[in-house]
C-alpha cells in the first residue's frame, strides 16, 4: 500500500515540475534542494523518534537507515552540480539528482505520515 502511494506522490511530483520554465526557476533558485533538505529532516526527526518505540517497523527503520547513509552524500553531489551550474540548462542537470533523492524519500515520507496518524 505504501509502496503505491509512494509512486502515485512521485508521479504528482513529476506532473507538478512538467514545464520547462517551472524546472528551470526550480533550478536556478535553489528551492528544490531546501525543500528537499527540509523533508529528509523532518522525515529523520519522525524516523529517531519513532523507530526505538516500534511504531516503524524494524524493516522500515533499517531502510531509512541505509537511506541515510546514502542521502548525505547524493545531496552533497546535487548542491555542488547546482552551484556549478553556469545556466538555467545546466542547473536542470542538478535537478534530476535532486528529483531523484526526492523520489527515494517519497516513500520514507509516507512511512513517517502513517505511523504517525497521517494519511
Amino acid at each position: 500500500m505504501l509502496k503505491r502511494a509512494a509512486a502515485l506522490a512521485i508521479v504528482l511530483l513529476l506532473a507538478a515540475c512538467s514545464t520547462s520554465s517551472y524546472l528551470k526557476t526550480m533550478a536556478t533558485s535553489g528551492d528544490m534542494l531546501l525543500l528537499l533538505r527540509d523533508t529528509y529532516l523532518s522525515a529523520g526527526a519522525t524516523f529517531d523518534q519513532l523507530c526505538p518505540t516500534q511504531v516503524i517497523s524494524a524493516g522500515d527503520c533499517a531502510a531509512w537507515a541505509g537511506f541515510a547513509e546514502r542521502f548525505g552524500p547524493a545531496y552533497v553531489r546535487a548542491a555542488t552540480a547546482w552551484r556549478a551550474a553556469a545556466d538555467a540548462d545546466s542547473a536542470g542537470d542538478a535537478l534530476v539528482q535532486v528529483l531523484a533523492l526526492q523520489a527515494d524519500l517519497a516513500y520514507y515520507v509516507l512511512v513517517a505520515a502513517e505511523a504517525k496518524g497521517g494519511p
